[in-house]
């Protein structure tokens, strides 16, 4: 979850900094919307994407090795204390933080939530051109949310234009952006370029509903003043589009800015290699990509008995030194320990051509349970670097399979 939550950060990162290079500033409100919202739902889907296995050698042409079993003991007194529970401590204190900013945020949104439908009961419903209209005078401001528009007394009779402006916001579905960018908001609320686009999101909202206003005839300038006028408003609402929530600056900037050309449009072509460079930093382990000559020079070997130079870790023979580094390294987890979990967990390893394991191709072939078989995961993918093994001068991938027994013994009996 924080491997997710780290990398859908850096593409959503990566695409906020694309769009205010390229595309804030022109006057494609609508198109502008769609693309953030479009590229924000990539960058949430891309890293759950493993790409990795297109660009790894095909699986039959690789040597495989099944490594001796590791054994991992506990006894009555418990699994030893080690490395790995600190590290889980580590992973717990950062969910429970994590989780509890996720928490608030929802409370915030409940109680905007809660804040508006209490305006909207307390004051006179009626129904105009297949929207209902709710006149309060418990809000000094006029906002909209889904198919219902809060007016204030004073704007809902002296100010037809913000009846407009909030009609726009409903006919252009402005409130189902909000409610699917607060998603984004509870998942990513530690990044502050989450809440930057969110405020990106709702200019774009203002900016289009302004435009359309201006659009069915209402006069520039009239519509300028009334924007300042109103801009003194305090209220705020979490969920709900409201006509004096953006700076004013940037509103009028925009009404009174040129058409853009639309040969600015040809600025989100910049996107595609930002996100295809993204896809490899983020999705493709950077040394997972083989050629398919090596696949091909390759693939007679079906051991390594035929190698020129047999693979190593840590100076020894794969065979002693990494199954003695795993059973070194390993814990028995303390939580499938108090379970009465044991069983053996077979992992496949994949060592590519430069030494390095291959994460994303490295997986539990034959699990036990949740536990057990993310200890031997974690261990596994912390080994540090093999010397590869080498025919003809080239070094060439290599697949181990490695048994890891955890067994739960009586004390009585370790004795």
């Amino acid at each position: 979850m924080i491997a997710y939550l780290i990398r859908s950060g850096a593409l959503l990162t990566l695409y906020y900094l694309f769009f205010i290079l390229f595309m804030r500033k022109t006057t494609f409100f609508r198109f502008n919307r769609i693309l953030l919202l479009t590229g924000t739902a990539l960058c949430m889907i891309l890293p759950l994407a493993d790409l990795s296995s297109l660009f790894s050698p095909v699986s039959q042409f690789v040597p495989h090795v099944t490594l001796p079993e590791v054994v991992v003991y506990a006894d009555d007194a418990g699994p030893a204390s080690g490395n790995n529970v600190s590290g889980r401590d580590w992973a717990k204190a950062i969910m429970i933080v994590y989780l509890t900013g996720v928490s608030l945020v929802m409370l915030w949104s409940g109680i905007s939530l809660v804040r508006m439908y209490s305006i909207i009961r307390g004051g006179v419903q009626s129904s105009m051109e297949g929207v209902r209209v709710t006149v309060s005078d418990r809000t000094s401001t006029s906002f909209s949310f889904f198919n219902h528009i809060v007016m204030n007394r004073e704007d809902f009779e002296g100010n037809p234009m913000i009846m407009r402006h909030e009609q726009m916001h409903v006919s252009c579905l402005h409130s189902l952006d909000i409610v699917v960018f607060e998603i984004v908001t509870v998942l990513h609320w530690f990044n502050p370029i989450v809440w930057l686009t969110r405020q990106e999101l709702r200019q774009m909202h203002e900016y289009e509903a302004d435009e359309a206003v201006i659009r069915n005839g209402v006069d520039a300038a009239d519509y300028q003043m009334l924007i300042v006028k109103k801009s003194v408003g305090n209220e705020r609402f979490q969920l709900a589009n409201g006509f004096n929530h953006i700076k004013l600056i940037n509103r009028i900037t925009m009404i009174q800015k040129q058409r853009s050309s639309n040969w600015a449009r040809l600025g989100y072509l910049a996107c595609f290699p930002i996100l295809a460079l993204a896809l490899c930093m983020f999705n493709i382990h950077p040394a997972a990509a083989q050629s398919n000559e090596q696949v091909v020079v390759f693939n007679t070997i079906p051991t390594l008995e035929d190698v020129d130079v047999q693979p190593t870790f840590n100076g020894g023979p794969v065979m002693r030194e990494f199954t003695k580094w795993v059973s070194q390294n390993i814990q028995y987890p303390e939580s499938a320990f108090k379970s009465g979990l044991s069983g053996t967990v077979t992992v496949s390893v994949l060592i590519q051509s430069n030494g390095n394991i291959n994460p994303s191709l490295t997986k539990i072939k034959e699990g036990v349970s949740e536990e057990l078989d993310n200890e031997v995961l974690r261990v596994v993918k912390s080994a540090p670097a093999f010397t590869p093994a080498k025919k003809d001068g080239k070094e060439f991938p290599v697949q181990f399979e490695l048994p890891i027994m955890f067994m739960i013994r009586a004390r009585q009996n370790a004795e």
